[in-house]
């Protein structure tokens, strides 16, 4: 299987993995992740409250 580069959406390099590998800025989108995985199930409990 022949793998193609991709162009991060962020920062616009390319890479072969796309965002989730960006030598640039994952980092910032793992922190991101991280953060937003912790508050989405804070956030469904205040949705099912009616």
């Amino acid at each position: 299987m022949k793998t193609k580069k991709v162009q991060c959406p962020v920062c616009g390099t390319h890479n072969w993995s796309g965002v989730e590998y960006c030598k640039k800025c994952s980092g910032a989108i793992y922190e991101e992740k991280e953060t937003t995985s912790t508050l989405y199930p804070t956030l469904s409990i205040f949705n099912n409250i009616s």
